[in-house]
């Protein structure tokens, strides 16, 4: 099983996530728009301005929903509502959508 962390490159929350979890032996893939990520992990080029980055994440084996992904975990700054129609909020409606279990953490 793979646990991909948006924000997990230089947000302070994620990357120590992203830290824990590999000390736990779990694979980590930090999502990332500039790909720079803390030295150890893999990384996937991932923007929430850019659309044509979405689907970035699941092309990497072990991802996606179809090779048998059942929960989500989603980190949102507390500035973005669910309701909007950009950035993580996106993520949220696809997650609804497609009734998938995800858990969402606003740290901020």
């Amino acid at each position: 099983m793979s646990i991909l962390i948006t924000g997990g490159a230089l947000s302070q929350v994620g990357s120590v996530i992203a830290q824990l979890l590999k000390d736990a032996h779990q694979n980590v893939i930090i999502g990332s728009r500039s790909g720079r990520v803390p030295q150890g992990f893999e990384s996937v080029k991932l923007d929430w301005m850019d659309v044509s980055t979405f689907q970035n994440p699941f092309k990497i084996p072990g991802t996606s929903i179809n090779n048998g992904v059942k929960r989500f975990f989603l980190m949102s700054g507390s500035a973005i509502e669910k309701e909007a129609d950009f950035g993580t909020a996106k993520v949220w409606k696809y997650l609804d959508e497609k009734k998938l279990d995800y858990f969402t953490l606003r740290p901020t």
